[in-house]
């Protein structure tokens, strides 16, 4: 098995040619760390398109893994909400895609929601509701599409558009 890469401020270019000598979701996670140092630095505003796709997925795939889609739509991590399924589609993960979009679909939320009615949806005390984003935890879990290995191709054919 090959190695993990630690993220020590290498530019896209620099991780995206570690590919054959590291496993690539260790080379998808530096870039996520390399987005978050830029968040911190600058704020998502800063973000190109492409950027907030690749960090909004990273976060998605650490949530649902850590505490399923309750756990992403109650973390701070809720702010992607409105742009995960696009992000996903735009990856080329549609089947991920199809079951975020129903784990939204179960917070029953208003057209023109905010973001504090996404965490009160997600933690409500309805028994149903955790059911069914449970049963869409388990499928996500299921990884029918390699996260890591289809956002490693976005973020190469992407590669101009990612700047630290």
């Amino acid at each position: 098995m090959l190695p993990w890469l630690e993220y020590t401020g290498q530019a896209p270019t620099e991780l995206v040619a570690q590919a054959e000598a590291n496993r690539v979701d260790s080379i998808v996670e530096a870039f996520a760390t390399a987005l978050f140092e830029k968040e911190t630095r600058l704020g998502r505003d800063f973000f190109s398109k492409v950027e907030l796709y690749i960090y909004a997925i990273n976060w998605l795939e650490r949530e649902v893994n850590n505490g399923g889609f309750t756990q992403f739509f109650s973390n701070s991590s809720h702010v992607f909400t409105p742009v995960i399924v696009q992000a996903l589609l735009t990856a080329g993960l549609p089947k991920t895609a199809m079951i975020t979009q129903s784990a939204i679909d179960a917070l029953e939320l208003p057209d023109n929601y905010d973001f504090a009615e996404i965490v009160s949806a997600a933690l409500a005390d309805d028994e149903d509701r955790q059911f069914l984003l449970n049963e869409l935890d388990i499928r996500f879990l299921e990884y029918e599409e390699d996260l890591s290995g289809v956002l490693f191709e976005y973020i190469q054919a992407h590669i101009n558009q990612i700047q630290f």
